[in-house]
């Protein structure tokens, strides 16, 4: 099975995934990684039954993608998924997978809005964003708990800046994941504000 950014890598498109869940969260993870359970997102997760049947982890297969060198641009968040237990992450395999995705792509790591807003669009190098340890702010709680995470627009808009540069063309998933998180909650509120967020996504894009 091929995923929809493997078929435009394959077609020679560039590839880029934006959210405001866990890079490894479902939607996100259905554009590079194989599983038969979504909530294998680390190695603690995957455990080791499941890795001894040789399945891995979703966050391994962003860094050692199955074709070529997986999306040129992913931003999220999920920080815990890439750092092992003693660099205040969640694996306990005691890999830095955020290193490893550096040495292997030679790419552009980023954990916050001013190294976005820093980042060329010319550049040609990967980009890898995780701006939260976990799921970014619902857009009502951004500002005040955590001003350095950038807007669901500032992603789609960097993100768009990046890939556009490709002659042959990109495709890019845009998710505002925290929607349903915050139907899932009862929380109307946050619900819409998100929904407004990922409007003035939309607004960026076009």
């Amino acid at each position: 099975m091929v995923s929809l950014l493997e078929i435009a890598k394959l077609a020679g498109l560039s590839t880029g995934i934006v959210t405001t869940t866990r890079i490894t969260h479902a939607t996100p993870a259905a554009t590079y990684a194989r599983t038969p359970e979504r909530n294998w997102e680390d190695d603690v997760t995957l455990g080791p039954a499941a890795a001894a049947a040789g399945c891995k982890d979703i966050a391994v297969q962003l860094v050692e993608p199955r074709l070529g060198q997986g999306p040129d641009v992913a931003f999220g968040g999920g920080r815990d998924r890439f750092l092992p237990r003693e660099a205040g992450g969640a694996r306990g395999d005691h890999r830095d997978l955020i290193d490893e995705w550096r040495t292997r792509s030679g790419g552009r790591y980023i954990e916050d809005a001013a190294a976005l807003g820093a980042l060329d669009p010319a550049d040609r190098l990967p980009w890898l964003g995780l701006f939260a340890h976990d799921h970014l702010q619902f857009e009502h709680d951004r500002l005040r708990n955590a001003p350095s995470e950038p807007s669901l627009a500032d992603l789609t808009r960097a993100a768009i800046g990046r890939l556009s540069r490709d002659p042959e063309g990109f495709v890019l998933l845009v998710e505002g994941g925290r929607i349903d998180h915050a139907h899932h909650f009862g929380n109307a509120h946050r619900a819409l504000t998100d929904t407004i967020a990922i409007s003035d996504a939309v607004r960026a894009a076009l």
